[in-house]
């Protein structure tokens, strides 16, 4: 009888013992921050990305997208590591990209459309991506002075499959076609970019403008932009909002009055990231 009992007690430990083992087994450890660089998205040297991924992340942790400034001749995603890791730490994924530049030439053969080609492959990217990085597909792009105007174009332009939630525009140009205090270096970037003079294809400058792309569909968007801007006149930003405004979508346009197209400062820095912050947490 002792026998009996004490068999039935083994049998019962083992049982516990073995359930626990289990359920350690199938419990989900918290998935670590990674980092992975230069990863290719494309064909050119060129398409390269950071990817930063934050720990404890889960199937609602949102993806930003970085993309970098440089009158779309020159720049490189090393402008904006510091973001990304900021943003990183705050819980985000966030891809800083990097994209083919214009030939200050004029003898290359990236122009705009291979520039949006970019953007659009690391949005594709990234949204084949969700499941195995453990994110949502909710994403965010932001850019700054020629990065803002791609990011604001795809959002706008190329956003079919509602990939981009929301947009965010540092110093970007809007309107291609306006020519009103802008300096004559940028107006000869932006005919490298386009390939034709406003006078031969005045279509082309209409094409690549954000503001002629904005419908009442169009998401969300932030515009931050200095007053003492000489390359993008804050002119541009004041208009995107007018027409943003006039069909309905949401936006919010800050203007720092001492700034110039470096419009984020130490002076400005802890202002700028909590209106960031904000946006991002209600709109993505």
């Amino acid at each position: 009888m002792i026998r009996k009992k004490l068999m039935s007690a083994v049998l019962m430990l083992t049982v516990l013992v073995l359930g626990a083992c289990k359920k350690d087994e199938s419990e989900v450890k918290p998935l670590q921050s990674e980092d992975m660089l230069n990863v290719s998205y494309g064909a050119s040297a060129s398409n390269t990305m950071d990817i930063y991924l934050p720990e404890n992340r889960n199937s609602s942790t949102k993806v930003l997208v970085f993309i970098h400034g440089g009158s779309w001749y020159s720049g490189d995603k090393s402008d904006f590591t510091t973001y990304a890791t900021t943003m990183r730490a705050k819980g985000y994924a966030v891809v800083n990209m990097n994209y083919r530049l214009i030939d200050l030439t004029g003898t290359g053969t990236v122009k705009l459309q291979q520039q949006q080609d970019d953007v659009k492959a690391v949005i594709d990217y990234v949204s084949a991506k969700t499941n195995s990085w453990n994110v949502s597909g909710n994403i965010a792009l932001i850019g700054a002075s020629s990065g803002a105007h791609l990011a604001m174009l795809h959002t706008y332009g190329n956003n079919s499959d509602n990939k981009v939630k929301t947009v965010v525009s540092i110093s970007g140009p809007t309107n291609l076609t306006d020519t009103r205090n802008v300096n004559v270096q940028t107006a000869g970037l932006v005919q490298l970019l386009l390939g034709f003079s406003p006078i031969t294809n005045p279509q082309a400058y209409i094409n690549g403008s954000p503001i002629y792309k904005v419908t009442a569909t169009s998401k969300p968007t932030l515009i931050v932009h200095g007053r003492q801007d000489v390359v993008v006149p804050v002119q541009q930003a004041i208009d995107l909002k007018a027409k943003l405004d006039q069909t309905g979508v949401k936006s919010s346009l800050v203007v720092y009055e001492n700034a110039g197209h470096d419009v984020v400062s130490a002076s400005n820095y802890v202002q700028f990231m909590a209106t960031l912050d904000a946006w991002l947490a209600e709109n993505l």
